[in-house]
């Protein structure tokens, strides 16, 4: 159908303040849904998870162990996973 979005996504509604929302609202191609995901940030056409982490978020989760705890759940799921690395290296050199 011409006109009518061509990508469903689900976007976690813990990813408010990532900007990503607001970004993804802004393409036409885009239906968005906001609600709390159990697994991963954004589902896309309810066949891929999206799991976005920053460099600080990254280096919280190893420190933490939920990165594997986390990591263990996507690859057991029956959905298509994908790790997103949002920053740059020097983000992560400073992550202590």
């Amino acid at each position: 159908m011409e006109g009518s979005p061509s990508i469903e996504i689900v976007a976690d509604d813990r990813e408010r303040e990532s900007g990503a929302i607001e970004a993804l609202c802004a393409r036409d191609e885009v239906s968005l849904r906001v609600e709390r995901l159990t697994l991963g940030d954004y589902l896309i056409d309810g066949t891929l998870l999206v799991e976005r982490n920053t460099p600080a978020d990254l280096v919280a989760s190893i420190k933490g162990g939920r990165l594997f705890r986390q990591a263990c759940r996507l690859a057991g799921s029956p959905l298509r996973a994908a790790p997103v690395l949002e920053g740059t290296g020097a983000a992560l050199a400073h992550s202590g």
